[in-house]
């Protein structure tokens, strides 16, 4: 344990300290306490302490497990809820993050509808807005997938079918009055008598918006069929004058392309209806649960 210069000495400290940690050379540990100095040995075993415990955190931390899995930095966002990291080296794994986040970012969606709509307690009511907005919109999307190039192979929009929108319109119907008469019992029908309107009035707008009331599934269920149906009339339509036309030859030829534009043209807003008409449908049914709620 002579003291030594440069690296040499360096290194045999660090081996007389790593010595000491292990409980091992307690005679040769004193020596170099009395040639380094007691202090700066303890300081040198605290520091090497200190050093092994940052490892066990370190290597017990997911994220740097994955930091020093792909050895390369990570993009890592985060939204309210679990963290997404890409790895740019592993297209797999980054697509899979690229899912999450567009999960993620539609409950997010949904979640602030249902805040905003219901207010505090719309969180309890957010699964179903989210499951209703998801399911919409996947059926929506599939009746426009160009999927009928397939041999075999059909596309058809559930959505366009009146019974399934009915279906959907009714079933939340039916959570709006239960959750009215589950929260306020018989007072849920004060929802029918507007505040500050006149008693002399009341025997017209009762009725009025009793009726109103009832009105709502249907003009859920109308308006989703109707949107869905029109497009894929019109698609019919343009797709008709594109094959008479060619048929005919001369003048038919130009209607048949300019139908064919109008075709991609009516695409693309079926594209957007779809969007659209997946959230009028879960944004209605959170304003209706306000009521339910709220009472007005």
């Amino acid at each position: 344990c002579l003291p030594q210069s440069g690296a040499v000495g360096r290194t045999h400290e660090a081996t007389v300290v790593v010595g000491c940690l292990q409980g091992v050379g307690h005679g040769e540990c004193e020596d170099a306490a009395d040639r380094i100095g007691f202090e700066r040995l303890q300081q040198s075993i605290e520091q090497r302490r200190g050093q092994a415990r940052t490892r066990r955190v370190v290597h017990q931390n997911p994220i740097v497990r994955v930091h020093r899995r792909f050895h390369r930095p990570q993009t890592v966002q985060h939204r309210s809820g679990p963290a997404f990291a890409a790895a740019p080296d592993r297209p797999h794994l980054a697509a899979h993050g690229i899912r999450h986040l567009a999960v993620e970012s539609v409950v997010g969606f949904i979640d602030d509808m249902a805040r905003m709509n219901i207010g505090k307690e719309g969180k309890k009511f957010a699964p179903y807005l989210f499951s209703l907005f998801m399911f919409i919109l996947f059926a929506n999307l599939v009746g426009v997938a160009p999927l009928a190039i397939v041999p075999g192979l059909h596309t058809f929009a559930v959505t366009s079918h009146i019974t399934v929108t009915a279906v959907l319109a009714f079933l939340s119907f039916g959570i709006v009055v239960f959750v009215g008469l589950a929260r306020h019992g018989l007072k849920f029908f004060s929802l029918f008598v507007p505040h500050g309107a006149p008693w002399w009035l009341m025997p017209v707008i009762v009725p009025v918006e009793f009726i109103s009331f009832l009105v709502r599934p249907f003009s859920l269920g109308l308006r989703l069929f109707v949107a869905m149906t029109a497009g894929h009339i019109l698609l019919e339509v343009f797709g008709a004058f594109v094959v008479n036309g060619a048929n005919a030859g001369g003048i038919g030829t130009i209607a048949s392309v300019l139908s064919f534009v109008m075709i991609i043209g009516v695409s693309a807003l079926e594209l957007l209806v779809c969007v659209i008409q997946a959230y009028v449908f879960a944004m209605l049914t959170s304003l209706y649960l306000h009521d339910a709620v709220h009472l007005h």
